[in-house]
């Protein structure tokens, strides 16, 4: 066995294990913490991300591990775990990059796919609607749904922090002009 080798797969082996098995529980603090750092912007009453990028975030953690298992494979090319780590790391991106926010002057937003933030001035809300599903005789948020005055309308899923900040949501659509409503259905299918 080459001495180079052996030198590669101890480090890498031993790594891409930790790397995947950290992957489970990574996106708890670090992808959250980078979030805050680099998109949080001072004086937001909430502040959060959707839980689909918990999924891409651990998924791309998981493939820089899995990146890492593929080096010292001698039969693989060696343009394949870069692949795979480069492709990990642009999810890796996206998922931080993905957040929303409100602020006194609006709600913002960025979306897993897209690079650049969007407002939604409380000034433009016609009406916001709380969308909640019966399950099992309780009603469960789902969805908090703005339709603007230009016609455009832009949802998000409840997550916990944006249900908790749903009266101050409403106070600052009502407080400028625009309606709020709750809408109860009997299962998302409804959702128009």
């Amino acid at each position: 066995m080459n001495p180079q080798t052996d030198r590669k797969s101890t480090f890498f082996i031993p790594g891409g294990i930790i790397i995947i098995l950290s992957s489970l529980i990574s996106p708890l603090f670090l992808g959250e913490m980078l979030r805050e750092i680099f998109y949080k912007p001072e004086n937001t009453f909430v502040f959060g991300s959707s839980p689909m990028t918990y999924i891409v975030f651990t998924a791309s953690i998981a493939l820089i591990g899995v990146g890492m298992l593929f080096i010292p494979i001698h039969s693989i090319k060696k343009w394949i775990p870069a692949i795979v780590i480069l492709a990990a790391v642009a999810g890796s991106f996206v998922s931080i990059d993905e957040y929303h926010y409100g602020t006194a002057d609006g709600f913002y937003y960025n979306g897993l796919l897209t690079l650049k933030e969007k407002e939604v001035k409380w000034a433009d809300v016609k009406k916001m609607e709380q969308v909640y599903v019966k399950k099992r005789g309780t009603q469960v948020p789902k969805k908090l749904i703005f339709n603007l005055n230009d016609g455009e309308q832009v949802s998000f899923d409840f997550d916990r922090r944006l249900y908790d900040s749903r009266r101050e949501i409403d106070a600052y659509v009502t407080s400028a002009g625009g309606k709020s409503v709750i809408e109860v259905l009997d299962s998302m299918k409804d959702v128009k």
